[in-house]
């Protein structure tokens, strides 16, 4: 029988060219509503199918890429909405049933998925699988620290991976460049960021111009080199390489490397976006973050700038965010003022004051604040305690160094009994110690907490009950016990009673703010005077001005003393001279003397010359006076100028003394025991410069009036306190 293959061949064809005609429908009607959307955004996603056949299902590679909605159709036309999961290049596809139940799979379109800008912790989310290790890794930039290399997985959970310190070296920016490329920059030093050369990671430092090196592509779990396309991210080793610790705890470390992609869990990482922002300081030429530091600074320092502190300020915030705006603020403006723009600091009193950093990431609206801490303090340094009730002097009963020993009021002797040394323990906290001691401290009896306690020596380890918070109080500071807290009602140094009894003991109490001083003390520092007076044997009493200038400069004023050492002398080389001049701030002299010299020997066969002074450095000499005969005979303030002095007055200023008052005529020694008596007097207890003591000084019981022909060489308004 012949066969009709002709009607064979034209059905085949019909059937074919149909088929054909479908493919060329569904690829004309495939459709995505974007080609680029970020992770958690939506794409629109349609498909015309030929009648009888429907879309049952909908994918992507790379798998999980994106998550589809549910399908709804309208006639033939079949749609979805994608979810971005992963990023990279995503080929979208369709399975499309037909009615004689046959099916096929459709490309629909391609879609490029990318990572938001902004901070990111990168997980590795699968090595505590691989590795049987418990706990999640994270990517981490430290530096130096545990390796040179800078960069390590760390296991530990991101959450609880201690403060801001220890997280920010988790944290990257993580910023597209476009076509899927990133670059990777550490939030702990923006600086830096991952790069891949040749065979060489690393973390390192890159410009505003970013080269190939620090760009990469991430697609779905794999972080790609762009230089190195084949290649991927991934653990060095198969076995952690060591521990290292931080934050009070050990945690388990990967190094990294670079190597071609191989399918296994330990390439894959997760990006998960930080809405975070803050500020925080780092510490100079080191890693070190902090989110509050404590500074310390001499009252005596007048202003301090942040830079001065060796901090920077770093801040740290999500994609779009402002720059940040800066104000400053002091919690104590009595202890430390500061500029609200320039956070430059004006330090007041001792005391302790918490300075804020406000960082406005949104003008008036969102700020994050980060803080330290400056205590002004007493230098350390040996100083005498003076009650501000009183005017008596703590000091050791018997100058005995014993455990338990009184400590008592006594009047002023300038001896090791009554000094104390200050050594600052922490925040505006000290110790005082006896000065003639490396072991015996100011402390309360048996570290009893309550009024009336007994303040004795102690020695052996330091207690709350040897340390004392230095705080300003109306008449001088209080010395707070830290036995007690220090805003309820503590407990400061004080006296028995008010009572200017000398050995009156001391016990802590209550402070009271009112004006009984007896609980404030003023903290004393101290210069060195000396006395001197030729005895000549003509019958005049040289020293007689000893007893009266003594007094004065023993006086306590402006926290400063003076401990003062008399000596009188028939015959005094020229070596000890120089020796007092040198070893005091003080140095009063009543003797014979010339306009070029002065008498120290008792029959005027010697005498100190200006000669003899060539060389010598007196510019510890804050004043002399020399009570002697035309010792500023023919002053002129230019030869201390020109360096090139002619009296003996002018030549101790040339050495560096800062004020020297002498005489330009022969004067009477009565007039001079008066005069140095009322000199300081003037000074000291009236509060007046050099010049103007002496102008004011009453000199109606003297034989000559002193201010005639005296001479200020050097400083006149030196008020030597």
């Amino acid at each position: 029988m012949k066969r009709n293959t002709t009607r064979l061949f034209s059905g085949l064809t019909i059937v074919i060219c149909l088929i054909f005609a479908f493919a060329l429908t569904v690829a004309a009607q495939t459709g995505l509503s974007e080609d680029q959307i970020m992770i958690g955004e939506t794409v629109n996603v349609s498909l015309d199918v030929p009648s009888g056949a429907r879309v049952s299902a909908w994918s992507c590679t790379p798998y999980g890429a994106l998550s589809f909605s549910a399908t709804t159709n309208t006639g033939t036309t079949y749609k979805t909405v994608a979810t971005a999961v992963k990023p990279g290049e995503i080929t979208v596809r369709a399975t499309v049933k037909y009615a004689d139940n046959t099916t096929s799979t459709v490309t629909v379109g391609t879609l490029l998925t990318v990572l938001e800008d902004g901070i990111y912790t990168v997980g590795n989310e699968y090595a505590d699988d691989y590795y049987s290790q418990s706990g999640a890794f994270y990517l981490r930039s430290q530096i130096t620290y545990p390796t040179s290399g800078g960069l390590f997985v760390a296991q530990h959970s991101q959450n609880n991976f201690g403060d801001i310190t220890n997280k920010i070296y988790n944290y990257w920016y993580i910023e597209h460049q476009g076509s899927g490329q990133y670059t990777i920059r550490s939030v702990a030093d923006e600086n830096k960021a991952l790069t891949y050369s040749g065979s060489t990671f690393s973390l390192s430092t890159i410009g505003s111009n970013v080269t190939t090196a620090a760009k990469w592509y991430i697609r779905g779990e794999n972080i790609i080199p762009v230089s190195a396309t084949t290649k991927c991210l991934i653990l060095s080793s198969a076995a952690p390489e060591g521990t290292y610790h931080t934050d009070g705890n050990a945690y388990t470390y990967f190094n990294l490397h670079v190597n071609g992609i191989g399918g296994i869990a330990i390439e894959n990482w997760s990006f998960e976006k930080e809405n975070i922002s803050g500020v925080i300081f780092k510490k100079n030429n080191s890693e070190e973050f902090k989110t509050t530091f404590t500074k310390s600074y001499h009252i005596n320092t007048d202003t301090v700038n942040f830079s001065e502190l060796g901090y920077s300020i770093k801040t740290y915030h999500y994609a779009n965010c402002p720059t940040p705006t800066f104000e400053w603020f002091s919690s104590n403006s009595s202890v430390a003022t500061i500029n609200k723009t320039t956070g430059k600091l004006t330090l007041k009193n001792v005391g302790v004051t918490t300075i804020t950093l406000r960082a406005w990431f949104s003008p008036n609206t969102y700020y994050e604040d980060a803080s330290y801490e400056i205590a002004v303090i007493l230098k350390e340094n040996t100083y005498f305690l003076n009650n501000s009730k009183t005017n008596l002097y703590a000091g050791i009963q018997n100058a005995t160094l014993s455990d338990g020993n009184e400590i008592e009021q006594q009047l002023f002797d300038g001896e090791n009994k009554q000094k104390w040394v200050l050594e600052h323990v922490e925040s505006n906290i000290y110790t005082i110690k006896a000065s003639n001691s490396s072991s015996y401290y100011l402390g309360v009896k048996n570290d009893s907490a309550s009024s009336g306690a007994e303040v004795v020596l102690r020695t052996g380890n330091i207690t709350d009950g040897m340390k004392w918070r230095i705080e300003k109080g109306k008449s001088g500071y209080k010395l707070i016990s830290c036995l007690s807290t220090p805003n309820n009602n503590p407990f400061v140094l004080c006296t028995y009673s008010t009572s200017s009894t000398n050995g009156e003991k001391l016990i802590i109490g209550g402070y009271t703010s009112d004006t009984n001083y007896n609980d404030e003390w003023k903290v004393c520092e101290f210069d060195r005077a000396i006395l001197l007076a030729i005895d000549h044997g003509d019958g005049y009493n040289r020293y007689d001005y000893f007893s009266g200038t003594k007094v004065n400069l023993q006086t306590e004023r402006n926290e400063m003393v003076s401990i003062v050492n008399t000596v009188r002398f028939s015959d005094m080389t020229k070596s000890n001279i120089i020796d007092y001049m040198r070893n005091n701030e003080i140095f009063i002299i009543h003797t014979h003397g010339s306009k070029q010299s002065l008498v120290i020997k008792r029959d005027n066969s010697r005498v100190l010359t200006m000669n003899d002074l060539t060389g010598v450095d007196l510019s510890n000499l804050k004043f002399v006076l020399l009570l002697t005969c035309r010792g500023g005979l023919d002053y002129n303030k230019s030869n201390i100028i020109n360096g090139t002095p002619q009296n003996i007055v002018e030549k101790l200023v040339v050495c560096g003394a800062e004020t020297v008052v002498g005489f330009a005529e022969d004067i009477y020694t009565t007039d001079c025991n008066r005069f140095a008596v009322s000199l300081t007097d003037k000074i000291i207890n009236q509060n007046m410069t050099v010049q103007d003591a002496i102008d004011n000084i009453n000199y109606s019981f003297y034989r000559a009036n002193m201010s005639n022909f005296d001479v200020v060489a050097g400083n006149p308004n030196n008020k030597l306190r």
